[in-house]
C-alpha cells in the first residue's frame, strides 16, 4: 500500500503524463506559486505597498515555503521511484545534488536560516 501510494505521488510530483488531471492539477498550482511569489517580492520593492502590507507578504512568504518545503521533502522521499536514484540512501543524496533539485535545497535553507523567527502573529 505505501509503496502503491510513494509511486502515485512520484507520478503526480514529475511532469504530467498526457490524462494525468492530478498531476497537471499540481503542475499548475505549483507553477502559479511560483508565479505569485514573483509577484509578490516585485510588489515588495515598492517601498509604500512594504511598508502597508508587509503582514501579508510575510504571510504569504511562509505559505509558500511551507508548501515548497513539503514538496521538497515529498520528492525526496518519492525519488527512489527513479532508477536513477533508486537506492534509499546514496539515491537521495545524488537526488538532493541533482541539478533540477539543488537550487530548491539551496534556497530553504537560505530562507530557513536568513529570517527573524520573532515574527509575531497580529489579531485586530
Amino acid at each position: 500500500m505505501v509503496k502503491r501510494i510513494k509511486k502515485r505521488l512520484y507520478e503526480i510530483l514529475e511532469i504530467a503524463a498526457v490524462g494525468d488531471i492530478k498531476s497537471k492539477l499540481f503542475d499548475i498550482f505549483i507553477m502559479t506559486l511560483i508565479t505569485l511569489n514573483v509577484i509578490a517580492v516585485i510588489l515588495a520593492t515598492v517601498e509604500r505597498l512594504d511598508s502597508q502590507y508587509q503582514y501579508y507578504f510575510r504571510i504569504f512568504e511562509i505559505f509558500s515555503v511551507t508548501i515548497f518545503t513539503i514538496e521538497y521533502l515529498l520528492r525526496l522521499w518519492t525519488c527512489t521511484i527513479n532508477k536513477n536514484f533508486r537506492n534509499s540512501i546514496t539515491g537521495r543524496m545524488k537526488y538532493i545534488f541533482y541539478s533540477f533539485c539543488n537550487y530548491r535545497f539551496i534556497s530553504y535553507f537560505t530562507f530557513l536560516f536568513t529570517h527573524d523567527y520573532s515574527f509575531r502573529f497580529k489579531i485586530y
